[in-house]
């Protein structure tokens, strides 16, 4: 999920570029939350808008979920933090419980977008997402993104085992779920 509006923001080509990189057996779906409307329980709790029943029914669809944030202001893109509070309901029983998910955060600035990425990763673990610790925090995101540079290097080591962690995640949690629970027999 691209956490900017912007069309032509850093977070917008670092999504693309953690899209290219998806291993072949790997199918990419990017949202966009450009139609999300403010969360608002009070008048769409018995008929959400269109485009939040779009965005619910390609997070089920998924095997795991990205989220791509800007730091605005020392925080998580408002628009990252209402896409993950339509997803969370209903309470507890959302489309994110259970689902592996991970977080990218970038910045043009010389200091890490360490805060908009913890509040995402807290965020989403309290909804039971099931969170790949580690996340990938982008400084000097312009940068980053020229090809020539150390820090597209770096950025697309860090993409790279981001993929890692989310495959073997994924893997992992099918094997969980193919595996009987102990006790319990074929017969």
């Amino acid at each position: 999920m691209i956490g900017s509006l912007r069309a032509e923001s850093s977070n917008r080509q670092i999504c693309q570029r953690f899209a290219d990189l998806a291993p072949p057996d790997v199918d990419v779906a990017v949202a966009e939350l450009h139609d999300i409307p403010l969360y608002h329980e009070d008048i769409y709790r018995d008929s959400p808008p269109m485009a939040v029943e779009t965005l619910k029914a390609l997070v089920t669809a998924a095997d795991a979920v990205v989220f791509n944030t800007p730091e605005y202001n020392g925080g998580v893109a408002g628009v990252v933090k209402n896409a993950i509070d339509w997803l969370s309901r209903p309470a507890f029983a959302g489309v994110l419980v259970g689902k592996v998910a991970g977080v990218i955060a970038a910045s043009p600035s010389r200091s890490l977008p360490e805060r908009s990425a913890t509040q995402a990763h807290e965020a989403l673990a309290i909804c039971l997402a099931q969170m790949i610790p580690e996340f990938v925090a982008v400084k000097l995101a312009p940068t980053a993104l020229d090809s020539g540079t150390e820090e597209y290097a770096l950025l697309t080591i860090a993409l790279d085992q981001l993929w890692a962690s989310i495959i073997a995640a994924c893997e992992a949690q099918s094997l969980a779920a193919s595996t009987p629970n102990e006790g319990e027999r074929d017969v």
